[in-house]
């Protein structure tokens, strides 16, 4: 299986495969893994977690709070899975490079969309008072505003060609466009 993981991948190599093909999954499945080390008081400390200047809810008098952090954590976790999946099928299945990268933009594009989405959501759910304080964010939401914004970056990298061979996006030469 590691070796799997370390095959390598032409149109995400780098930076690239290490943020995509490694920490992003990574960071969707460590939710999963907080809530489950204490699934008495993980989903509570989750929750909390999310606006720290919030009232802290104690113990299970918000099934709703409990049970969306389950949830949560476990899309987070399906959505690692198949993201490596994906990245696995695309890099074996697709033997050409140009139609490997148009692939992996096609995974990337939403991807990008949805770290604006999020971090415009969570920024705007935040409380007046941490919004621009950025030394009272706790890792949480550094998780979801600073490394998204980190994320979205790098995608918009990959899609620009910058600190990679480029077979499809930023390839001027006609005869490699189809």
């Amino acid at each position: 299986m590691i070796s799997s993981l370390t095959k390598p991948f032409p149109v995400l190599t780098g930076f690239y495969w290490f943020m995509y093909f490694i920490m992003e999954p990574l960071s969707l499945i460590g939710p999963l893994v907080t809530v489950w080390l204490d699934s008495g008081k993980g989903p509570l400390w989750f929750w909390n977690e999310l606006i720290p200047s919030a009232p802290y809810i104690t113990g299970t008098e918000d099934a709703r709070a409990i049970t969306a952090v389950w949830q949560m954590t476990n899309t987070y976790t399906l959505m690692a899975i198949g993201l490596v999946a994906g990245y696995m099928t695309i890099r074996d299945r697709v033997p050409d490079l140009a139609d490997q990268e148009k692939s992996v933009g096609i995974v990337l594009a939403p991807l990008a969309i949805g770290d604006l989405t999020h971090v415009l959501a969570t920024w705007y759910a935040l409380p007046d008072d941490l919004r621009w304080n950025l030394s009272g964010w706790n890792l949480m939401i550094h998780g979801n505003i600073s490394f998204v914004v980190l994320l979205f970056a790098g995608r918009a990298a990959w899609f620009l060609g910058i600190g990679r061979k480029s077979y499809y996006f930023t390839v001027t030469d006609a005869r490699h466009k189809r």
